[in-house]
């Protein structure tokens, strides 16, 4: 703490990774066979960050902060079945936030985020219907730019009653999500909606019980590197319609019990929606059915 209102938290991290992929089995020749095939590789990556927050009234703390974004690509991911290296990149980005969490009292609070993300390398699925021969590629620099929001409240406290409900509203508007630079350059990024809505809303009372609703909302979404609407004939590219998905969960906690007993029931995708949640790497995968 610099002073009782103001906080700075720097930090820095080194990270050190090696990785190597040993394939025992795979076809040869269209035969399965016993092989020994080995490769490998590694990454090196200093990162920084530091973040501030001041409370600038009661209730009210602003917030800002910067880091430095890392991320190895996966094993499988690098290191294809042949033992071939892709060669891909980490994945490294700087990110910078800003915003504010106001607490309004009576049991409601709201917080609104600026973000940025600038990637100077960003892992990408290539464009298979183009030719590529792999999943994978490093998709060079992209930038991400958004805000997010969050109103949660607490029904007990706002309406001065014993209720046991409460509720919770995001969204994170994503108008800037695209490639800068490369073959792809001013083109939005696949798998990145400009909006996502998420509901929650549950009640519980003294005795244990529990019952709770949450709903997620996935707006329309590319599914390759050139912002393809027409569905391809292998379903690799084109673009994702938006989709709802709403679980329900319903529960019970002993409380008065030795034993940490709590039952409950959950239904994912209650509705049953049908929509495709993927286009890669080789075309339409469903979302998970009710469950």
């Amino acid at each position: 703490f610099l002073t009782p209102r103001l906080s700075l938290t720097p930090g820095i991290r080194v990270e050190s990774y090696d990785y190597t992929r040993n394939i025992l089995r795979q076809p040869v020749n269209g035969t399965p066979a016993d092989v020994d095939v080995r490769r490998g590789d590694s990454v090196r990556k200093l990162i920084p960050g530091i973040g501030a927050a001041y409370q600038a009234a009661a209730g009210l703390t602003v917030f800002a902060g910067v880091h430095r974004g890392f991320a190895p690509p996966r094993v499988k991911d690098a290191i294809t079945r042949a033992g071939v290296s892709l060669q891909l990149d980490a994945e490294s980005s700087w990110n910078y936030e800003a915003g504010a969490r106001l607490n309004l009292g009576r049991g409601l609070r709201a917080e609104a985020t600026w973000f940025t993300t600038d990637f100077q390398n960003q892992i990408v699925p290539a464009a298979v219907s183009g030719g590529a021969t792999t999943t994978l590629v490093n998709g060079g620099r992209t930038l991400h730019r958004g805000v997010e929001l969050l109103m949660a409240a607490d029904w007990d406290r706002l309406l001065g009653r014993r209720t046991g409900l409460f509720s919770e509203v995001r969204h994170a508007w994503l108008p800037a999500a695209r490639f800068t630079s490369g073959v792809n350059g001013g083109y939005r990024l696949p798998y990145a909606p400009e909006h996502s809505f998420g509901l929650r809303a549950g009640w519980r009372d003294r005795r244990g019980f529990s019952l709770h609703i949450d709903g997620t909302r996935v707006g329309d979404q590319f599914g390759d590197n050139r912002q393809t609407v027409e569905g391809s004939a292998d379903g690799t590219a084109g673009l994702l319609p938006g989709y709802w998905v709403w679980n329900v969960a319903a529960g019970h906690e002993f409380r008065r019990e030795r034993l940490g007993l709590n039952p409950f029931v959950t239904v994912k995708n209650l509705a049953d929606e049908r929509y495709i949640s993927s286009r890669a790497p080789l075309g339409i995968q469903p979302g998970m059915f009710r469950q």
